[in-house]
């Protein structure tokens, strides 16, 4: 009986250490296996989070080249849009050009004309006229108070008109003003 006591003790030592080895065997197990997953869970956020950062810098590659294509886009529409108003406004004042000239040789040219310089002389005080040949031999009845003078230059139609002294000058040729249109709006 004494045998058997003893028996039962080491049994029941036995099986108090397996189940403490069991036990701690478990516990390990479970550590290392919540280990396990705690590195599996962060090197798949770790992963996720590249992934994320990489479609990210993706996507902005993607935008900048997207913005990049619209102002290479807009640029050429600019240019495109400057040549077109540069020929537009070209036409305009060729077009202007011709109706000038047009009206130069017209018999309303004439009376034009002499208002024009009556006027002219009279608010300015000027007392010398300079015209284009054409203009002179066109007959072209003037105040007694003003020199006439020729000028070679071709200002289409118009004059210039010059104080005594010629010092002064105001230039109402019908070129002088459209060269002044085409300087504001920037055609020379």
């Amino acid at each position: 009986m004494l045998n058997k006591t003893i028996e039962q003790k080491l049994d029941y030592f036995y099986e108090a250490i397996l189940q403490e080895s069991t036990r701690v065997a478990k516990n390990k197990i479970n550590t290392q296996e919540a280990a396990i997953k705690e590195s599996v869970n962060t090197a798949l956020t770790e992963a996720r989070a590249e992934m994320q950062a990489l479609e990210q810098e993706e996507a902005r590659k993607e935008k900048i080249a997207g913005y990049k294509q619209i102002a290479a886009f807009s640029s050429k529409m600019k240019t495109h849009l400057h040549k077109l108003r540069n020929n537009y406004t070209q036409t305009i004042f060729e077009k202007v050009e011709a109706e000038l000239r047009l009206f130069a040789a017209s018999d309303a040219y004439k009376g034009y004309m002499e208002e024009k310089i009556r006027d002219a002389a009279e608010k300015s005080g000027f007392s010398v006229v300079q015209l284009s040949p054409r203009d002179i031999n066109s007959g072209l009845v003037l105040p007694a108070n003003l020199t006439v003078e020729a000028t070679e230059a071709d200002f289409i139609g118009g004059f210039i008109l010059l104080d005594a002294s010629r010092k002064k000058r105001i230039n109402f040729s019908f070129l002088a003003n459209l060269n002044k249109a085409r300087e504001a709006y920037g055609h020379r």
